[in-house]
Order: C-alpha cells, then sequence, then structure tokens
C-alpha cells in the first residue's frame, strides 16, 4: 500500500507581476519494503514584467531528502536586445549566460560562464547584414566564438550570399579559415520544381579540392528528390519532405 500526501499553495497578485509559492511533500512506504523514501521540495518563484523590462524571475529551489538538504536560486533577465541567466547552487557552483543583440546592426553576442570550472566560458557573436539593390539580394554574414580558458578563437566563419527569383550563389570561409566553398544553383523553370546546382570546395591544409554537382526535383507538393555526384565518385541520393 502506498500512501502520499501532497501539498500545494499558490499565491498571484497585480498584472505585472506574479508571485507562486509551491511546497510539495511525499511520503512513500510499501507494506514489507526494507527502504522509506520521504522527500520534501520548496520552490518560490516572483515575475515582473513592465513595459521596459520583459521579464524579470527569480527562482529559489530547496529538495531536502532523508539528512540531505541541496537547493539553487536562479535569476533571469530579458529585454528587448538583451538577457541574462544567472544561477547558483549550495555547492558554491555559478553558471551565468548574457547575450546581446545589436551591439552592431542585426548582430548578437553571448557570452556563458561557470564557476568553478571555467573551462566551460567561451563567447559566440554572430552578424548577419542584409542589403538589397534592386532586383538582387545581399547577405553578408559572420560567426565567431571565443574560449576563455585557452584564450583562443575556435570558430569563426564568414560568408556572403547573392539571390535572384532564378538562381543565388554563396562564397562561405569556414573552419576557421582552412575551407573555402563556393556553391551556385539555378531553377530550371518558374515554379521552383527543379533546380541544378554546383560546389567547389578547397580545403589549404591539405591542398585538397572537391567538386560537386547535383540536383532536386519536386514529385509534388509534398516530396523533394535530390541527388548529388563529387569528382571522387561519391554519389548521394536522398528522398525527403519538402521545405
Amino acid at each position: 500500500m502506498i500512501e502520499s500526501l501532497v501539498t500545494k499553495s499558490t499565491i498571484s497578485a497585480f498584472s505585472s507581476s506574479s508571485l507562486t509559492l509551491s511546497q510539495e511533500i511525499c511520503n512513500e512506504q510499501g507494506t514489507g519494503a526494507l527502504l522509506r523514501h520521504q522527500q520534501e521540495s520548496l520552490r518560490f518563484i516572483y515575475s515582473l514584467r513592465h513595459p521596459i523590462i520583459s521579464l524579470l524571475s527569480l527562482t529559489s529551489s530547496t529538495v531536502k531528502k532523508g539528512g540531505y538538504s541541496s537547493g539553487d536560486i536562479q535569476l533571469q533577465y530579458a529585454s528587448n536586445n538583451a538577457a541574462a541567466d544567472l544561477k547558483v547552487d549550495t555547492e558554491s557552483n555559478i553558471a551565468a549566460t548574457v547575450s546581446v543583440a545589436d551591439i552592431i546592426p542585426s548582430s548578437k553576442t553571448i557570452a556563458s560562464l561557470k564557476y568553478p570550472n571555467y573551462d566551460s566560458g567561451k563567447v559566440v557573436f554572430h552578424s548577419s547584414i542584409y542589403n538589397y539593390l534592386g532586383t538582387p539580394t545581399f547577405a553578408l554574414g559572420a560567426e565567431a566564438a571565443y574560449e576563455t580558458s585557452s584564450r583562443k578563437l575556435t570558430k569563426y566563419t564568414a560568408g556572403i550570399t547573392v539571390t535572384k527569383p532564378d538562381s543565388g550563389a554563396s562564397i562561405t570561409l569556414g573552419d576557421k579559415g582552412d575551407t573555402l566553398t563556393e556553391s551556385f544553383i539555378h531553377y530550371v523553370d518558374q515554379s521552383k520544381r527543379s533546380a541544378a546546382g554546383g560546389e567547389i570546395a578547397r580545403k589549404f591544409s591539405t591542398n585538397h579540392n572537391t567538386f560537386t554537382v547535383g540536383g532536386s526535383y519536386a514529385l509534388d507538393d509534398l516530396m523533394l528528390v535530390k541527388f548529388k555526384l563529387n569528382n571522387h565518385g561519391a554519389l548521394g541520393l536522398f528522398c525527403s519532405p519538402k521545405s
């Protein structure tokens, strides 16, 4: 026979802020069992919304199991172009994440840090710039990641894309500047049911080039068939839902 007791209480007030307090006490005991388990948890949540501050919340959790207690406090903040998340537990572990948008137009920067494990800290930067000149559409993007432990850039990629109604082309520099990829696609008909394209990829560290040609055809409004063949004789055939 299992007996359980759960008690909960919730308090809510004001349209711009809310306060929630919940407590759960669970006792489980099996007839003839050698083990008795008792766990109690308490969580406190406070959230605030403001015309300038999109969200500000404070969460405190405590779990008591037997003679051992553990808990954490988490603070979350979000506004129109910035967000922050800070969490501290009873083991003195600290985890923090901060993201800021539009430091430069159409960019986003994310920084994360954990204590005492500094090795996981990193900074990631994304940027995309779009420019419309007549019919073609130009897009320029970049991404970089920096690790605080090694003090090195672990990832940086940049690319440019030109899109027209019946074709598109792109140049991408990836693998931390080691791989240059150029690709082109042309739509055979106005409905874009069929397309043909090609790609040239060069890896500078190995002085190795890969040439790939391919195409796609829409069997219907839901299914798309793709194929590709490179200069090494590798042939690929794919059938996937149309996106």
